[in-house]
């Protein structure tokens, strides 16, 4: 037999069922799971004529598979959990109850996907048409509702994974303890209450998707994530630390009147990421730390100009892109005083704030070449399902929906004709990941971009744009790219959510114009 709910087959070798008057009485049942681990099932299914049913069971078990789902059965936690339990499933169909207590006794893995926050999406020039009249979806006639109480004692053979960012791969993987009262059902969302104190773990994030840089969990600072409900939005305390080996001080004091034991240190620098507030959009602050008894550590004059750094949030910002993906220090300073408080661009995850770090540093390497402010460079990148290319006519089908192809895409935007005329020119760089791939003959594709833009509004909202684009084709089994030419009009207005408050809008004053804005 299977549970649907949590998608764990369980097998039966034998049973004595009798059939009463009133129902079904099961007796006692000892089942087991794919691992041999068994456990024991006794109660009675009330029917008339498998009408009106109502149900009675209790389950115990020392350990037992309890749940077994992936993410296309639960869109809001997932994963495999072996535990003892003691479990009842009671009432009429109409009201079902199951009420479980469970603790871990097996490596077990819990996943909780955070459906907020998304690095980049699908939509690339689709056109919605309408034919005829809109199906609405069957609705079932069953009666059935079932409410889910669980009561999970965690400890450290259960692996949570929080994904902050599935599509940049932004996850925090923590091992811990805790105790988590969660409540799901047929018609009740889903709330988690508890808290995780975190002993161990990992938040791996991967820059721009391709470079991966794992900040390790600190210990003995009290992390943890609690819940008050909504899971989405658990309240964080984490402090995770990322080590650059090897780094040179030089690069970072400059003329500054240092000791020389502080100008000629290479060593560890520590990037202390400190995640606070809600698990759906956490504040990140960065300091950085030096190993004990190292010159830096106990030099006093180096510790005030540390503090101005980490008090300037741009600067520190810098420094710690530099740090991760570079392995340096950059230059202090030079940074524009109208700059824009990188805390306020609704950035949630360190993959985005130092794509914006690097994509900034860039464009003002490219000021100091050429003298001009209009240039502006901008890198993206983003990973898909190669499934999402197969047309479903065309009887190619694959199995999976995993995320095996990466898109990089760079792009360099010139402003002329004071700013209301822009042209960008760029290319998209589509690869596999892996080798699951839906198009294994497709293993890396260039896909050149060009399109110019005419600003028609001083507060530049409505444009209208010219452009070319290649995207990826895939038409039967032959693989290629697809080019399309067109003209548009653009207008642009952001608002807190779809109906409420317009956001303030953020102006970038150096360099004096943005890249164009990607079509809807």
């Amino acid at each position: 037999m299977k549970v649907n709910y949590t998608q764990v087959q369980y097998w039966i070798d034998s049973a004595d069922v009798k059939f009463e008057k009133d129902g079904i009485n099961f007796g006692d049942i000892a089942i087991r799971d794919k691992y041999n681990n068994k456990g024991l099932i006794k109660g009675k299914l009330y029917e008339r004529g498998f009408k009106n049913m109502a149900f009675d069971f209790d389950l115990s078990t020392n350990k037992l598979l309890l749940i077994d789902t992936k993410l296309k059965d639960n869109q809001q936690f997932y994963g495999k959990a072996i535990g003892k339990a003691q479990m009842s499933f009671k009432g009429p169909e109409y009201n079902a109850k199951m009420n479980i207590v469970a603790e871990a006794t097996d490596s077990s893995h819990i996943i909780l996907p955070n459906s907020t926050s998304k690095e980049s999406g699908q939509a690339d020039f689709i056109v919605f048409k309408q034919y005829g009249k809109e199906m609405e979806a069957v609705r079932s006639n069953s009666n059935f509702n079932l409410a889910v109480d669980l009561d999970l004692t965690a400890n450290n053979k259960v692996a949570i994974d929080v994904i902050l960012d599935d599509l940049s791969g932004d996850v925090i993987k923590a091992v811990g303890n805790g105790r988590l009262r969660i409540h799901a059902g047929t018609i009740d969302p889903l709330t988690i209450r508890g808290r995780y104190n975190i002993d161990r773990g990992n938040y791996d994030f991967n820059f721009q998707s391709f470079i991966r840089k794992p900040f390790v969990l600190l210990n003995d600072v009290g992390n943890y994530i609690e819940w008050n409900g909504d899971p989405y939005k658990a309240d964080l305390h984490i402090d995770a630390q990322y080590t650059a080996e090897r780094v040179s001080m030089s690069d970072l004091v400059g003329n500054n009147n240092f000791s020389g034991a502080v100008k000629a240190y290479r060593g560890d620098v520590y990037v202390i990421a400190q995640l606070r507030d809600k698990l759906s959009l956490p504040g990140i602050k960065f300091k950085l730390e030096f190993p004990q008894g190292s010159p830096v550590k106990t030099d006093n004059e180096f510790a005030a100009f540390l503090s101005r750094i980490e008090k300037d949030e741009n600067e520190i910002l810098k420094q710690v892109s530099f740090l991760i993906v570079l392995g340096s220090f950059a230059p202090t300073g030079n940074n524009n005083s109208t700059a824009t408080n990188p805390y306020s661009l609704g950035v949630n995850t360190i993959s985005q704030m130092l794509t914006k770090e690097i994509n900034k540093a860039v464009s003002n390497i490219l000021y100091k070449i050429t003298g001009d402010k209009s240039l502006r460079f901008d890198v993206g990148a983003s990973v898909y399902s190669s499934n999402s290319l197969l047309d479903v006519s065309s009887g190619v089908t694959a199995n999976s929906n995993s995320l095996d192809r990466t898109r990089v895409n760079m792009k360099l935007g010139y402003a002329f004709a004071n700013n209301n005329i822009v042209v960008t020119l760029g290319s998209d760089l589509d690869f596999n990941l892996s080798n699951t791939s839906a198009i294994q003959n497709g293993n890396f594709q260039w896909l050149p971009d060009f399109n110019i833009e005419f600003i028609l509004t001083k507060d530049k909202k409505l444009r209208a744009i010219v452009f070319t684009k290649n995207s990826l084709d895939i038409s039967g089994s032959t693989f290629g790219r697809r080019n399309r030419q067109g003209v548009s009009i653009s207008y642009r207005r952001d608002f807190d959510k779809l109906f409420g408050n317009k956001q303030d809008e953020i102006q970038f004053k150096a360099p004096t114009d943005s890249l164009p804005a990607k079509e809807k």
